[in-house]
Parts: C-alpha cells; structure tokens; sequence
C-alpha cells in the first residue's frame, strides 16, 4: 500500500492547477516540461512494476488451481482402484470370514488371509488420507494465492487509475512543447543527450558477442522514435520498454521496468561496462538504458522527447546489470 500511497502523492503534484499554471515564458514553459518529467516517469515504472506484480499473481493462483485439481483426479482414481482390489481380495475369501474359518486349512492360514485384507484396508486408508492431507494443503495455497492476486489486482487498479490523470499531464506537457520552436525544444532535451542523429557511432567498440551486438543494433535503429509512457515497441517505448524490445531480438526476455530489470543479471561495476550493458539511475531506480560504449547510452528519455544517445553523466547514475 506505500506504493499506492506513493503514486497517489504523485499523481496530486501532477494534478492540472496543482503548481502548473501555464507559464509566461519560453524558460518557464521548459521548465514546467522537466518538472512535469521528472514526477511522471516514477510513476510510470510504478504503473510497469504493478503490472508485472499481477501477472506474477495471477500464474502463481492459475498453477496452485492446476495442483489442486490434479490432486483431486488423483484422489478419485485411487479411491476407485484401491476399492477394487479390496473387493477382488474379500471375493477370494469364500462366503466370508465364517466359510474362511471352515474352509482355511489352519486357523494360522484364516489369520493370515485376515492380515493381507487388514493390511489392504490400512495402505488403502492410509493413501486417501495422504492425498487428502496433500489436496488440503494445495487448496489452502490456492487461497492464499487467490488473495495474493486480488490485493495485486486492487493495487493495479488503484496505480491505472492515475493514467487518466498522467495523460492529461501528458496532453498538457504537449502543448507546451508546441508552443517552443525546434531550437527552443532542442535545448529543452540538451540534458538528455544528443539528437537522434548527431552521433557518430561508426568509431564505437564492437559489442563482445552475437547478442549484445544483436541488441545494440536493434536499439540504435530505434534512434528518433517517440517516448511514449509504458510502452514496448515496435514503433514507441519508454526507457524500460526499449530494453525489453531490444533484447528480445537477441532472445533475451526482460520485465518491463527498471527496477526488476535491475533485479536480472548479473551486476557489473561502471568500470568495466560493456557494450549491451544496461545501465540505471536515480535512487530508487526508474530510468534505464543501453551502454554502447565510450560513456554512451541509447535511451529513450522522457514525454516529448524521442529514442536517442545520451552521456551517461548527464543522469545520476546507480548501476548496471548484464544479461547475457
């Protein structure tokens, strides 16, 4: 529920008149603009984080149901087969336990047929109150599951409740934007890096495998492509979700945010960062992008702005993580 608690806070900063009036001049309209990014992108990977939280949920409750009926099949059959065998072992006992005594050839060979049907009953009981035990225990997970999915869910909705709001910030950013000329929009997003093109890539170093360079070159092709909230390709991204596109075409599968992208691999310092590397900043994390050498990332920035390459040093860097 902090998280809740957090995006609401957030997302009452963001709120049209919360602070936003529309600005006077070119400075105070890029301003609002980065003051506006900076409170929307924790809480875009917030909105990121939640939906993978849900669909953790819901696969954990799917595959405790699968095991509960399973258990249950299993149960069924065995009651019926260990029936059988209890009713195939009465009949080789003539007329019961009385003609059993008559007919035995000893009083130790009645006993001893008693022993196997006693025995029979006592693995019979013995195995349905194991299943039983077993299937109570898989239908108490479930449960647990279940609820699990639904306070998952209850936080999901609570999280994309705030889309509307972040929209109308979206929109709001927007025309801001509009109201700057291309020099005035491209000093607005100097801090972010260059210019789609502007970057000479042909002197980088190579990346030091197959897949790396695989998605390198897939997020490099990405140069100039909009930043577009909780997206993942083919055509707009945020900063989580073009790792996510990226990597998958080398086979790679990421969640879609930062923090959890953090969370995979294996971390490698700044000082011996590799090409394909993806690199975080802020604490608590919520922006990601791809080392491609020489102090550089690929990244998709923020509202407004597009895919392109940025110095590292122009964000408060964390960490890196490698994939492969």
């Amino acid at each position: 529920m902090a998280t809740v608690a957090a995006v609401a806070s957030l997302a009452v900063g963001m709120a049209p008149g919360a602070g936003n009036a529309a600005p006077h001049t070119v400075s105070g309209a890029q301003q609002q603009v980065l003051d506006l990014n900076a409170k929307l992108e924790p809480i875009v990977e917030q909105y990121n984080a939640a939906r993978i939280e849900l669909g953790k949920k819901k696969k954990a409750q799917s595959a405790a149901a699968a095991q509960v009926k399973a258990l249950d099949i299993k149960m069924q059959s065995m009651s019926g087969k260990v029936r059988q065998m209890a009713s195939a072992a009465y009949r080789s006992v003539p007329f019961g336990e009385f003609t059993s005594i008559m007919t035995s050839r000893s009083p130790q060979d009645f006993l001893d047929q008693l022993s196997a049907l006693d025995t029979i009953a006592s693995r019979r009981d013995t195995a349905i109150q194991s299943l039983s035990q077993a299937k109570a225990t898989a239908a108490k997970a479930e449960q647990v599951a279940r609820k699990a999915t639904t306070d998952a869910q209850t936080l999901f909705n609570k999280i994309q409740a705030q889309k509307s709001s972040i929209d109308k910030q979206v929109a709001q950013a927007q025309s801001l934007l509009s109201r700057l000329t291309a020099a005035e929009r491209a000093s607005l997003f100097s801090g972010g890096g260059s210019s789609s093109g502007s970057v000479d890539i042909s002197n980088l170093p190579a990346p030091p495998n197959a897949e790396a360079k695989t998605a390198v070159d897939a997020a490099l092709a990405k140069r100039g492509s909009p930043y577009v909230w909780a997206a993942a390709g083919p055509n707009t991204f945020d900063c989580s979700g073009l790792m996510v596109w990226a990597w998958a075409k080398a086979g790679v599968s990421l969640p879609h945010q930062s923090q959890a992208q953090y969370d995979t691999g294996t971390h490698v310092s700044r000082a011996n960062l590799l090409p394909g590397d993806l690199v975080f900043f802020y604490s608590p994390i919520h922006h990601v992008g791809m080392y491609i050498g020489d102090n550089l990332m690929v990244q998709a920035p923020q509202t407004g702005d597009v895919v392109k390459i940025s110095s590292l040093d122009n964000f408060p860097y964390t960490g890196a993580t490698r994939v492969w």
